[in-house]
């Protein structure tokens, strides 16, 4: 477990795919995360097995304070060589505005950097995601490039920000 303000990341577990699946297919976190398609559960399943078994993947569950699960998070294509991984996370929308997702990827990039001995986290982020990006640049990143008109999203094409945060540039 490793803990923030007002969030505990923990292990994902089997049983937290049926409250998950929802996020997943929710209209709005779909378009933020650039999901296109609807995810059967089937396949929700086999992406939590997939990820669990594969050593350059990770994945947490974030619960609030209380004791609520509020989103998953993560890394993929950690690179232990070069020391890097990419981030990502997604809150349920009851969740956002409350600090959860600040407090989540700040406990994941410690994560990251104490524990799996990163040197550089990146991610990229869609456009449109004005808060995404706010929340970032707070945190520390900083943006590398956009590349332009990048996915094709809802009949037209939008740029994704690219981001990181060197661990020597890591603040909070």
């Amino acid at each position: 477990m490793y803990k923030e303000e007002n969030i505990v990341l923990r292990a994902m577990q089997e049983e937290d795919l049926k409250k998950s699946i929802g996020w997943v297919n929710d209209p709005d976190t779909a378009r933020a995360v650039n999901r296109f398609s609807p995810v059967s559960y089937a396949n929700h399943e086999k992406w939590f097995h997939s990820i669990i078994n594969d050593p350059k993947r990770t994945v947490f569950a974030i619960e609030s304070d209380d004791g609520k699960y509020v989103g998953n998070c993560g890394f993929n294509d950690i690179d232990f060589r070069n020391r890097k991984a990419e981030l990502w996370i997604y809150l349920c929308k009851e969740s956002t505005g409350k600090g959860y997702g600040l407090n989540a990827t700040t406990a994941l990039i410690k994560y990251g950097y104490n524990k799996l001995n990163l040197n550089r986290i990146y991610l990229y982020v869609m456009g449109y995601n004005k808060p995404a990006i706010s929340l970032y640049k707070k945190i520390g990143f900083e943006q590398e490039g956009v590349f332009k008109e990048n996915f094709y999203v809802d009949g037209k094409y939008e740029d994704t920000v690219h981001m990181a945060l060197l661990r020597n540039n890591f603040k909070l």
